[in-house]
């Protein structure tokens, strides 16, 4: 029904498909009701999966297309205090990472974004509830502004970038993590081959600390 209801609201097969939902719950996990857990998926990983299923059909038709997911940096590292939070991004990256390889052949692409903390309303009213474990947590990788990383997530995606970063500690984060990730750039491929070794070794400083 709600894909349905998608389609007859809008009526046309976009180009650019973004999905960008997000409002970090955070807390021990034993005092996290269920129910919560249940909420961070809907709002995060079911608004990328509800858009996306209403309109595929219609790109592969028209024969191209561009899909953005909004993760976070919190879907690439398990944050102490966020386990509903960050399980909830990192299940985008799972789906961002299958819908690559399903629809390259249609000229279809798929741009996951890894943004960190920037500064917006959602964030301040965030930090209003964080524990003090999380506010410290999040204090150590400073504020970025929604509008730059917004630029950068624009040209990835006109470039078909499968994932795009702002930021020292979000370009850091997904040299670490890129893993089973494609591949979409010889000169990224490179330097990650070259930086694996050394970023690890910065991780495991940053986690001790």
């Amino acid at each position: 029904k709600i894909v349905e209801e998608l389609k007859e609201k809008i009526k046309v097969t976009p180009d650019i498909l973004v999905c960008s939902a997000g409002a970090a719950h955070s807390g021990a996990f034993e005092k996290t009701p269920v129910g919560k857990f249940q909420q961070q998926m809907d709002l995060h990983y079911f608004s990328c999966v509800l858009p996306t299923h209403a309109f595929i059909e219609d790109m592969k038709k028209q024969g191209h297309g561009r899909i953005c997911f909004v993760s976070s940096v919190g879907g690439q590292l398990g944050v102490l205090g966020f386990s509903a939070y960050s399980s909830s991004k990192f299940a985008i990256v799972g789906l961002a990472q299958c819908l690559f390889h399903e629809l390259r052949p249609y000229n279809i692409s798929v741009t996951i974004c890894y943004p960190p903390d920037m500064d917006t309303p959602g964030f301040q009213e965030e930090m209003k509830t964080k524990p003090w474990e999380c506010q410290k947590i999040s204090e150590t990788g400073g504020l970025l502004q929604a509008k730059d990383v917004a630029k950068t997530l624009f040209t990835d995606i006109e470039n078909g970038n499968f994932y795009s970063v702002h930021g020292m500690d979000a370009w850091l984060s997904t040299v670490g993590n890129v893993g089973w990730s494609p591949n979409t750039g010889v000169f990224r491929l490179f330097y990650q081959l070259f930086l694996q070794g050394l970023v690890r070794f910065i991780f495991s400083c940053y986690l001790r600390y």
